[in-house]
This record gives C-alpha cells, structure tokens and sequence, in this order.
C-alpha cells in the first residue's frame, strides 16, 4: 500500500474517532490498539513495497494471448497484448483496441501492479518464464477483470 494512503486512511480513522468522542462516546481501547496495529502494518508493507525494483530485463517485451468470453468483466474473445516495458511500466492492449497503461514492481518471481484505472487496489502475481511462454498466476488481487486478464500464459511475441 502506498504510504500517502497508509496517511490518508489513518486520518479518517482519527477524524471518525473524533466525531464519536464529539457525540459523547469514546472510543474504546480496542479501537485505538487496532488503529496503531493498521497504521504500523501499512507502513512496513510500505517499506516493503520500496524494495520492489524495475521489470528483469528477460521478462521485457510484448505477448500475445486469445481469451475467451467474458462479455460480464467487458472482455470478448480475440487477441490481447500485454506489454512489459523497461522499468516500471506495463500496458495490456485488448483486442488491439483500447490500451491500458499501469505500473508494476517485481521481487524475485513476484509483479505488483498498481492500483491504477479502474483497479483501486494493488494486486500480485508470481511470473514463469519458459522460453517464449510467460505463466502468469495471481497471488491476489481484488480488481477481477485485470485477474482474469492476466492469470494465463501468453507467448512472447517480440
């Protein structure tokens, strides 16, 4: 989670605690513990986050995958594009359409994406690289449509 939202969230809490002890209610001992335990957390996984470094320059390039129907997430069947630019930059082209831009840092075998567009939260995936095949597998990530768009395998087309 990015710091400014780690602040902006413990903020809110502060302020709906206020208002509570406003209407002549504390909060409970509880609440606060609970607070400081979140606020801690996210700053670690803030930290954490900081190691993530730019894209292994194996897994660079442009891939190709068909997807199925899923008229319900806006994706039919065709052709889409994932792009893993040098860096921090990734953009997923459907149906040689519309193209998406994100962000993406990686550990190890891991890709966060951002929370960007229309996905309000990071998600995570580990990637395998086999030759010209990526396998990408979600880990965890709320936003279903990137999820279902990216969990497959793609072949690398340059």
């Amino acid at each position: 989670m990015r710091p400014e939202l780690i602040w902006r969230r413990t903020l809110l809490a502060i302020a709906r605690s206020t208002s509570r002890r406003r209407r002549g209610r504390r909060p409970g001992a509880s609440s606060v513990c609970l607070l400081l335990v979140v606020a801690v957390l996210g700053l670690a996984s803030a930290g954490a986050a900081a190691t993530l470094g730019p894209a292994p320059a194996r897994l660079v390039g442009t891939y190709k995958a068909t997807l199925g129907n899923y008229p319900a997430l806006g994706f039919y069947k065709g052709r889409y594009t994932l792009y893993i630019r040098p860096g921090n930059r990734i953009a997923f082209t459907i149906l040689d359409a519309t193209t998406f831009p994100n962000s993406a840092s990686y550990s190890g075998n891991r890709m966060v994406l951002a929370a960007e567009g229309q996905c309000t939260a990071a998600g995570t995936y580990t990637w395998a690289l086999d030759g010209t095949k990526l396998d990408l597998r979600k880990i965890r990530d709320p936003c279903t449509p990137r999820a279902v768009l990216l969990s497959r395998i793609w072949t690398k087309a340059t």
